[in-house]
């Protein structure tokens, strides 16, 4: 952390005056910086594409769900992802990939219009540490959209032996340099490693995957300077597209959203989303009982567990809306969802499993490192620490 302090410092104090203020252009999904307002810009954040990684924090014996683990899992497949149709579907499909694509465009044509002021592209860094397959396929995605998009990517392959203080090592490195945008922790990791010291050491301001502390408590209190966790800066875009509101802040206002599935990366950061945005909100977990009871009564119902086919479809409210943050392989190699099939005769909107949430994901991760790009060039430009605590 030592390396970022003077960023962390400018971007908590510069935001205190009263001549700088934070927009999140959720309509145009690009951070906008304009001069003469001085405005400061901000964003959201994302992951693999095609794939949502899904936090694992239910494992369904019985009527009951259990904590299984932190880490991320997902099905993976091969192919370029295609949004899932069906034809006797009743709901109508929130379609990530079309999203997805649309931020892309405007992302890329931001950089390219900031890219002769500022005098270099974006850049992202993403460590990944040992052989994990599923891994290696999503940085392969993300080295992939960024190559398109125009940003710059550099991965960090480090052996399944590295040390807490090697990998502390290489993030305060990737901490100092000017060069360097956005910093992605691939997990999982390695047993052996601390995934939340790890996470903790790296920069706020660089944090693109938006699950710093510090970024996470800027949510929860709603300031600007925060950078978004990834899926659930996707899902409230979903959200909002699907409920034609683009830009208040209550959109979800009088709604009942349940979040089943409390990890950090989606449920808890997810939770003070739909509250934000006016929602009620009840997040099921791990102690939970009579789930079922919580499902039926959603006119949101978002399920991210890392459990495939979990929340029977029968559950479903008549006309609510599912977002299905999972994808994995069945016994048979289909790619399935955390809900069933069920449920798309019930709901009135869904997420396709793939190509819902997953490619999200990753366009608000290239969202959240052009955003923090933009920042650094401001620190550049003059913004300084007002506070007089600062040396």
């Amino acid at each position: 952390m030592v390396g970022c302090v003077a960023t962390g410092r400018w971007l908590c104090h510069a935001m205190q005056r009263n001549h700088v203020r934070a927009t999140l252009g959720y309509l145009g999904c690009v951070a906008r910086y304009h001069p003469s307002h001085h405005q400061m810009p901000t964003t959201s954040c994302m992951s693999a594409q095609g794939f949502s990684c899904t936090p694992r924090s239910f494992m369904h014996t019985s009527s009951t769900c259990h904590v299984a683990s932190s880490q991320s899992t997902c099905g993976v497949s091969m192919q370029p992802v295609r949004a899932s149709t069906s034809s006797s579907s009743g709901a109508k499909s929130l379609n990530g990939v079309k999203m997805a694509r649309k931020i892309g465009q405007l992302v890329k044509a931001d950089i390219q219009a900031r890219l002769k002021d500022v005098g270099r592209p974006p850049s992202l860094s993403v460590i990944r540490v040992g052989n994990d397959e599923a891994s290696r396929i999503y940085v392969s995605h993300k080295e992939k959209e960024c190559k398109r998009l125009g940003i710059q990517f550099k991965e960090y392959h480090l052996d399944e032996q590295t040390t807490q203080q090697e990998a502390l090592r290489l993030i305060q490195r990737l901490n100092l340099s000017s060069e360097i945008d956005g910093i992605l922790l691939q997990l999982p990791l390695p047993d052996h490693l601390n995934q939340v010291t790890l996470i903790q050491s790296i920069c706020p301001t660089k944090d693109v995957d938006g699950l710093h502390a510090a970024n996470v408590g800027n949510l929860i209190s709603k300031t600007t300077t925060a950078l978004q966790p990834c899926t659930p800066g996707g899902i409230m875009y979903l959200l909002r597209r699907r409920f034609k509101m683009p830009s208040p802040p209550v959109f979800l206002q009088g709604l009942h959203a349940v979040v089943v599935g409390a990890s950090g990366i989606v449920g808890k950061p997810l939770a003070m989303e739909l509250l934000n945005a006016g929602a009620t909100v009840t997040v099921c977990h791990e102690h939970t009982k009579q789930l079922e009871q919580h499902v039926s009564a959603a006119d949101v119902l978002i399920v991210a567990t890392g459990e495939p086919q979990l929340v029977p479809g029968e559950w479903v409210k008549k006309g609510a809306t599912v977002i299905d943050v999972g994808c994995h392989r069945d016994t048979h190699g289909k790619l399935v969802g955390e809900v069933t099939d069920v449920a798309k005769t019930r709901a009135a909107y869904i997420t396709p499993v793939p190509g819902g949430v997953g490619p999200m994901t990753i366009a608000f991760l290239m969202k959240n490192t052009v955003t923090a790009w933009i920042r650094h060039h401001l620190l550049k430009q003059g913004f300084q620490p007002v506070s007089p605590c600062d040396p």
